[in-house]
């Protein structure tokens, strides 16, 4: 049966629709089974090719099941509503297929209030299919992601979010996480790969990113291992957009890395006890305690020779004199 949840979102079973006011229509689901998965993974594994960055299948239907059942309820009692959701996104005018994504939400309430905070996204993974790169395509399909987030989250978990999250006419503030290559540590066969797949040289990818509101973390993220066959990545930086100023709550930084390193990374597991989760949790929650934010760096001045520094968080870091 087809529902219309609001006057945003259609569901149909595991199966939501969303016509954004860019003409973009995104189509989610939280299951594996509806065929909006097969659609998503088939663009999905011609866009990733780096066998340290990509999610396998199984892996996909692995987080998928948690939306659901007793490993949904269990998850949420311990860190609240949350689902993640696989995407495809097409033009309202010509019905094509031009790219899609993966994400996970969850609403992080304050210290002092459930029904206040924000609304955390983490975007695992965005992609343009290649037919229809540099048409203006990426910059609108990141612009809607955030309320359609909301739209999305509101439309399947909307009794288990705080109140002030789904109230008509307003919105907590989104908060949108991204992991970017660091064009500095990637090993030079990487960089050199990915760059001729995309078309897009690393440094100019964190400059288009920089462009659509994203501020580099300032803090020493380490990806843990997607499954037991690949490795931990540290050739990563962690991103966000939503952020109105230039430093971020320790406090919050760690809620949501505590969310997506037990859902979306480790399935289930526990980061707490994770040899690459736990080190980064255990120091935010120093800083937590200790009231202290985190900077947020601007991906600025990057045709200034950031080659000599070690890493994309040290040269921005000099640059900006921190």
């Amino acid at each position: 049966m087809i529902a219309r949840i609001s006057a945003d979102v259609v569901r149909d079973g595991a199966t939501l629709t969303l016509k954004t006011g860019s003409d973009l229509v995104f189509k989610a689901s939280t299951a594996a089974d509806d065929g909006v998965f097969d659609d998503f993974y088939t663009d999905y594994d011609k866009a990733f090719i780096l066998a340290s960055e990509k999610e396998g299948y199984e892996g996909f239907v692995r987080c998928l099941a948690l939306n659901a059942g007793g490993a949904y309820e269990a998850l949420a009692t311990r860190f609240g509503a949350f689902c993640e959701y696989v995407l495809t996104v097409s033009d309202v005018a010509t019905g094509i297929r031009i790219g899609g994504a993966n994400l996970i939400a969850y609403p992080i309430p304050s210290n002092s209030a459930a029904s206040d905070g924000v609304l955390a996204i983490n975007l695992n993974y965005v992609f343009i299919n290649a037919a229809w790169r540099h048409k203006g395509y990426f910059g609108r399909l990141i612009r809607e992601l955030p309320l359609a987030a909301l739209n999305l989250l509101q439309a399947t978990n909307t009794v288990k979010l705080p109140i002030s999250c789904f109230t008509a006419g307003s919105a907590p503030p989104i908060l949108m996480f991204i992991e970017q290559n660091d064009p500095l540590r990637m090993p030079a066969a990487d960089y050199a790969r990915d760059t001729q797949l995309t078309g897009l040289d690393q440094l100019v990818r964190i400059g288009i990113w920089a462009r659509l509101g994203a501020k580099i973390v300032d803090f020493d993220y380490v990806q843990p291992a997607l499954s037991p066959g690949q490795s931990a990545d540290e050739n990563l930086v962690l991103a966000v957009l939503g952020v109105p100023g230039d430093v971020l709550s320790a406090c919050l930084l760690r809620q949501h890395l505590l969310r997506f390193f037990a859902i979306s990374v480790l399935k289930g597991g526990d980061p707490i006890t994770n040899p690459t989760a736990g080190p980064q949790l255990g120091e935010l929650q120093r800083l937590c305690e200790e009231g202290r934010q985190v900077s947020l760096l601007a991906a600025v001045n990057l045709a200034g020779a950031p080659g000599a520094a070690a890493s994309l968080r040290s040269y921005l870091s000099r640059e900006q004199g921190q």
